[in-house]
């Protein structure tokens, strides 16, 4: 991203920490009859980025900065597993590289056209580079034979024009892995950092399976005059530890937000003895409402914040946890959607809570916090 805006190239929003003048969001709102976000497009973060350069306005692409010594980010793990993995990148290449080029041409200055074919050439790129892995390993296993049998080498070449460029292709390799692993031992650990190598491999198997169903898919789309179809992605999200490793605490979140005012916590402030006591004495003496504790709650813990209307609820879903998961845990199961069980509660859970319920069904859990009102609408459902 520094990259394009150096060149002052379109920069794509990226999906996440996106901020839009409100002057684009009005003229895209005028241009498409109050339908900002095309629902359409597979890659829409991309597109918009290049409508908006396009159209003249500028574009900034700002690093983490800290605030308060703590950054603020938007943080999400990537598939684990290997089909889900493909999918979220098919979707990603035939947006880009596929839809993108139909919608968009080769249009723009030469450094444009530039970041359309670095974005683009992934289409050939990406299989061929899984054929070269292959050829490596084949080479690999070969030389190994060759030096047991004491035979010539099958894929030995004299050619000095092939001997420089095989060369200067292994460095620059050599030199992108030495930088990847480094980065990610000073992030992750060197054990991770260590596993770069085989990653890469395995990331050249998920892109060029991913180009190959991009392919396919906008093929098969458009021999039959079908939209193309938004394949949707599991996502997964890094744990509370991991997101907030120095929680803020309530109250400050409670006056930052606007929730409370500073003169009224230092009124109360002889009588406070933790947070769970802080959010029980504001809703008793109604200080602040049930829907701005929630929603301060959310924030300060990183669990979302829901409103699950309990007529749309199926009692046998409510009734999926033993009973006591409601007595221990403040807990009442609510939905099954996409092989997850969503779960409300009015507090933020236990740590040991997921263990306790992997213990009982094989759906992952998802957590929704839930105003104390809207709890007991739930709960009554038991």
């Amino acid at each position: 991203m520094p990259a394009r805006q150096f060149c002052r190239a379109f920069i794509p929003s990226n999906g996440v920490g996106t901020g839009f003048a409100r002057e684009i969001l009005d003229r895209l709102a005028t241009e498409r009859n109050n339908v900002v976000f095309d629902p359409a497009s597979l890659t829409e973060d991309y597109e918009i980025g290049v409508y908006v350069h396009n159209q003249g306005y500028r574009q900034l692409f700002w690093p983490l900065t800290a605030i308060r010594g703590e950054f603020c980010a938007t943080r999400e793990y990537f598939p684990r597993r290997a089909k889900s993995a493909v999918r979220q990148r098919t979707r990603w290449v035939t947006g880009i590289a596929l839809q993108s080029w139909a919608r968009d041409g080769w249009r723009g200055s030469w450094l444009s056209k530039y970041w359309f074919w670095r974005d683009r050439k992934g289409l050939l790129a990406n299989p061929v580079s899984l054929l070269t892995n292959l050829l490596f390993i084949a080479g690999l296993w070969d030389w190994a034979l060759a030096a047991i049998q004491h035979r010539p080498w099958a894929f030995a070449v004299s050619n000095p024009l092939v001997l420089r460029l095989c060369f200067a292709n292994s460095c620059m390799q050599v030199f992108r892995l030495a930088l990847r692993t480094f980065y990610t031992s000073y992030i992750y650990g060197l054990r991770l950092g260590l596993g770069v190598p085989l990653r890469a491999l395995y990331a050249n198997f998920i892109n060029c399976a991913a180009s190959l169903g991009a392919l396919w898919q906008y093929a098969h789309s458009r021999y039959h005059r079908r939209p193309l179809v938004w394949l949707k992605t599991d996502h997964a999200y890094p744990g509370r530890d991991a997101i907030v490793p120095q929680g803020q605490q309530l109250s400050d979140i409670l006056v930052e937000a606007s929730y409370l005012s500073a003169t009224t916590l230092q009124e109360i402030q002889e009588e406070l003895q933790s947070d769970t006591f802080l959010a029980e004495l504001l809703l008793a003496r109604g200080l602040i409402s049930d829907g701005n504790l929630s929603a301060a709650l959310s924030l300060q813990s990183g669990v979302p914040f829901s409103k699950v209307d309990s007529r749309y609820i199926n009692r046998q879903v409510a009734r999926t946890l033993p009973r006591d998961f409601e007595a221990r845990y403040g807990i009442v199961p609510f939905a099954v959607q996409s092989g997850r069980l969503c779960v409300a509660g009015a507090a933020v859970p236990a740590s040991g809570m997921y263990d306790d319920i992997k213990r009982c069904t094989p759906l992952r859990v998802e957590f929704h916090l839930v105003t104390h009102r809207n709890y007991e609408e739930l709960r009554a459902l038991l």
